[in-house]
């Protein structure tokens, strides 16, 4: 295929069931296993958290002629422990982790408490397969675990499971499935993981340490702005900053066909075989380098693209090594990114041995907006103490330190408005309305 957007010329590029409502697996006999082949249950606890990604999973795979099991709302440890021996076809759980471990009502659980027995496995916390001895817990038919080795985000669970379930129904595998629910989304793309069976071998395939700062947390480097939320000294002292940097008119704003995102990101076709792609033996300077040969020259609307390792480690102990590099590129309005939470401009690729995979991509036609154009922009330290009380809640760990912030444009609605990309202590990003203090979408 071959693409054209402003002169850009990307070269051709590989790149029934029954609903049981509240039924609990306890009281299924599991000496007739065959039930279980399709069978999923969805796990989650009574916190501060919104849990409309458990409800949603719900709802996409019994659509998709999975056999729902049950919904425990609010569950306790011991249960825990039960739902993971059921040789189900999934288990997913939200909530709340640590490094490590799953946040559940009344306690919580690590890897030495449990022994994973589903075929496919999501746990959507924090934190918590950043711990490689997850590894051990898978048993049976258990294929994949899945999850986040960094803090996660609560505002884009509901994204990427619609996602990830339209790739489940495309026939894509779980692994294949979850790289490229995550690698859209801002907050995530660079937290990953999947553990994956392979024969008699548990092999991680990961975005494990891209976007890490490292950022020291010494709280006599931070200043509090909320209740558990810390922001650099040095952005307190700006206190005039971007508030008459956004330019003036014409800002912009997107067509009314785009109200819907998800239907106008364009997903292309996949190499589904993640695990037979080699070491790709390239630095990321030659592999940006092998980018712009194949691609050509980038016009002023397209940003500098920004480079994440696709990671392989076959055992625990082993080295990482990186089969692929992941490359977003962003779209430049006014000299400014366009950024976001949800789907935002970008052209999505992935560099491999084998050459470069288009994988997604979004690009808004735009339209002048007079109207709307002169906009006061707050100070930094206001529009952030304004978000503060509401970027905790959307955070799957515990106290947060903003280290840094970059003028962006955001959509509010369909409106392109002047924002600011917030970036935490692990490099988690978020993007908040200049204005406002509202997060975007």
């Amino acid at each position: 295929m071959k693409i054209k957007y402003f002169g850009l010329r990307i070269v051709e590029l590989l790149l029934l069931g029954t609903l049981f409502l509240g039924c609990n697996p306890r009281n299924r006999d599991i000496s007739h296993p065959e039930w279980y082949d399709r069978a999923f249950m969805v796990t989650s606890v009574k916190d501060n958290l919104n849990t409309k990604d458990a409800s949603l999973f719900i709802e996409l795979f019994s659509d998709l002629g999975y056999v729902f099991m049950k919904w425990d709302q609010n569950t306790m440890p011991s249960e825990f422990v039960e739902y993971t021996k059921y040789p189900i076809d999934t288990l997913y759980h939200t909530g709340h982790g640590y490094y490590g471990e799953i946040d559940l009502a009344g306690g919580s659980v690590d890897s030495y408490d449990i022994n994973v027995y589903a075929r496919n496995t999501i746990f959507a916390t924090c934190l918590t397969l950043s711990d490689t001895a997850w590894t051990y817990s898978m048993k049976g038919m258990s294929e994949t675990l899945m999850g986040y080795t960094k803090t996660s985000y609560d505002g884009v669970d509901n994204k990427v499971v619609e996602e990830y379930a339209k790739h489940i129904d495309e026939g894509y595998s779980s692994l294949a499935s979850w790289f490229l629910s995550n690698s859209t989304f801002l907050a995530v793309r660079d937290r990953w993981i999947v553990y994956y069976r392979d024969e008699d071998e548990v092999v991680e395939y990961s975005a494990r340490n891209n976007g890490d700062l490292s950022t020291s947390t010494n709280d006599s480097n931070f200043e509090q702005l909320s209740d558990q939320v810390y922001i650099n000294s040095a952005l307190t002292n700006k206190v005039v900053e971007y508030a008459n940097i956004f330019p003036a008119p014409p800002l912009y704003s997107r067509s009314e066909r785009f109200e819907n995102h998800s239907s106008q990101l364009i997903n292309y076709e996949f190499n589904k075989n993640i695990p037979n792609l080699k070491p790709i033996g390239l630095t990321i300077k030659e592999a940006l380098k092998l980018f712009y040969k194949e691609m050509g020259n980038f016009g002023s609307e397209f940003g500098k693209p920004e480079v994440f390792h696709v990671l392989k480690r076959e055992t625990p102990g082993d080295a990482k090594t990186t089969i692929a590099y992941f490359i977003s590129v962003p779209r430049v309005v006014n000299g400014k990114r366009i950024r976001g939470n949800g789907v935002y401009d970008h052209i999505n690729f992935m560099i491999t041995e084998s050459g470069t995979q288009v994988l997604s991509m979004f690009w808004a036609d735009l339209k002048e907006d007079y109207e709307n154009s002169y906009i006061i922009v707050k100070p930094t330290e206001e529009v952030l103490r304004q978000a503060s009380n509401s970027i905790l809640p959307l955070i799957k760990g515990n106290k947060l330190y903003i280290v840094s912030t970059e003028q962006v444009y955001g959509y509010s609605g369909n409106a392109l408005v002047p924002a600011y990309e917030v970036v935490l202590n692990d490099g988690l990003r978020l993007v908040i309305d200049a204005v406002s203090g509202k997060i975007l979408d």
